[in-house]
């Protein structure tokens, strides 16, 4: 999985753009091809999910005790700071 994950890709789209183009404006609303209309935050949710159910094989039922260790971790962390900043 490194390979996909370390590498940058680029990924030409002459022929979306010039498709896209040409679409009449009853199928630009049925097929949108605008980037910018993207909800990202709600993308990025759906994605993380994705990933760690297919790829990662990791159940959704585990997600609630997960963010629970990540905010203790969290607090442990900025309670550990704080006392290293007092000494």
């Amino acid at each position: 999985m490194a390979y996909f994950t370390s590498n940058q890709w680029t990924f030409a789209s002459e022929n979306i753009t010039t498709f896209a183009k040409s679409l009449c404006s009853e199928d630009k609303m049925c097929f949108n091809f605008d980037i910018t209309s993207v909800n990202w935050e709600e993308y990025i949710v759906h994605y993380c999910q994705g990933i760690k159910t297919y790829p990662l094989k990791d159940p959704m039922v585990n997600v609630k005790q997960a963010r629970k260790n990540q905010q203790r971790s969290v607090r442990d962390v900025i309670l550990l700071r704080y006392h290293i900043s007092l000494s």
